[in-house]
């Protein structure tokens, strides 16, 4: 199975779902890493066995970052929360809490958002563009948002730009899907992700 997963990884992530289909039994993670040192993006593979041991699979080509620098950031770089291992930074945290900085739960919020982008990694949903255009569009409308004068405005308002409008709608389109294929709900699973999940916060 590991030869397996490494030619996957060789070839782009090409082949990831068979390799899920092939072994059901295991959980295949993608981590998407770009690196600051030279903005190369690396992808890493843990796959969680039957036991629930991990196993982290990396492939690096010939003459790409060397892999003792992958990894490496700046000192400076703003981490506020890691939650499984999944972090997130200042600048990100600006996006998931967009509408909620007047709520008490903007903890609860956060540790829900890690839970949501493990389980993406795990089992993505993907969306074309005609789905990630109707997003943008439904995201527009429940800002009141009717106009590409009220968009600009709103975005200039929250120090946002139109890349990050739409990766505000797909989020929201995301975990819509994922609401729809969980038994029980969104809600439901991440109470019960919530009560086990590793938390640490970097203030």
């Amino acid at each position: 199975m590991l030869d397996e997963a490494l030619e996957v990884l060789k070839a782009g992530l090409d082949g990831l779902d068979e390799l899920r289909a092939r072994h059901p039994g295991h959980r295949f993670r993608v981590v998407r890493q770009q690196e600051e040192h030279d903005g190369s993006v690396h992808h890493d593979l843990l796959i969680t066995c039957p036991d629930g041991s991990t196993v982290t699979l990396s492939h690096c080509p010939d003459r790409e970052l060397p892999w003792p620098l992958r990894g490496l950031r700046p000192p400076t770089r703003p981490i506020l929360l890691r939650v499984n291992g999944v972090e997130r930074t200042i600048q990100e945290v600006v996006l998931d809490l967009e509408d909620l900085w007047a709520d008490r739960r903007i903890a609860e919020r956060l540790v829900n958002t890690c839970l949501i982008q493990q389980e993406l990694d795990t089992e993505p949903v993907e969306l074309d563009e005609a789905e990630l255009e109707r997003a943008v569009e439904a995201f527009r409308r429940t800002k009141g948002l009717l106009t590409v004068a009220a968009t600009r405005q709103w975005l200039a308002g929250q120090g946002l730009d139109e890349s990050a409008l739409t990766e505000l709608a797909a989020r929201h389109a995301r975990a819509a899907r994922l609401d729809a294929r969980l038994p029980g709900g969104l809600s439901a699973w991440l109470a019960e992700r919530r009560a086990t999940a590793k938390v640490e916060w970097f203030w």
